[in-house]
């Protein structure tokens, strides 16, 4: 699809259901991520869902949406066990950085019930350290 005709597409479905733009470029780049995501291209995954969240600044609902799927992401790309050397160990704890604070956030955000509970069931399988 060309840019333009997304563009109008986009404006057309934002004026429809009473949303921004941003808000349904940032569910087309969540659609997008979980394609992603179930096809194991973490990265690409990551990619989209970072997109998403830049997009989705105000729709708490969206965001909050690309804030667990970011999370698990990060989450599905740590390995836990044995490692080569401290390099390769210092990468694995990044990506249980990266989920901690994408839980937190949500958490800080004001979001449902369902994912604040989401978000402590995920920091609580991080450790106890991280609740």
């Amino acid at each position: 699809m060309s840019d333009t005709l997304q563009r109008d597409s986009d404006s057309i479905l934002a004026a429809r259901y009473g949303v921004t733009e941003e808000t349904i470029r940032a569910r087309i780049a969540l659609n997008d991520g979980c394609a992603a995501f179930d096809a194991g291209n973490l990265a690409e995954a990551e990619s989209c869902f970072r997109e998403a969240k830049r997009l989705a600044v105000g729709c708490i609902t969206t965001l909050t949406t690309a804030r667990r799927y970011l999370a698990s992401t990060y989450f599905t790309r740590y390995w836990p066990g044995q490692f080569k050397d401290v390099n390769e160990a210092a990468a694995n704890a990044k990506w249980l950085g990266m989920a901690e604070r994408e839980y937190r956030e949500i958490l800080a955000s004001g979001a449902d019930e369902r994912d604040r509970e989401y978000a402590e069931a995920g920091l609580r399988y991080l450790g106890p350290s991280q609740c």
